[in-house]
């Protein structure tokens, strides 16, 4: 759900990794260190967000608004 999937990119951009709902692309110009960096911060993101699943206070760990499932080119028209 949206809640989850906002409290995952918000844990995630706290380590440094900027992952959106839309997608994301692994490339040849990401080095390995870079890979292991990102699978790094998602598994501390998976973990807080199966904590407060376990907890029920996902939405209350949630800073700001969760994100909107409609895609943007969707939500502007």
């Amino acid at each position: 759900n949206r809640h989850r999937a906002s409290l995952f990119f918000q844990e995630t951009v706290k380590r440094g990794i900027l992952l959106g709902p839309d997608g994301n692309n692994v490339m040849l110009a990401h080095a390995d260190e870079d890979v292991a960096t990102t699978l790094r911060a998602c598994a501390e993101a998976m973990e807080i967000v199966s904590a407060a699943i376990k907890n029920g206070t996902v939405r209350e760990q949630i800073e700001g608004s969760p994100i909107d499932p409609a895609p943007a080119w969707r939500a502007t028209r």
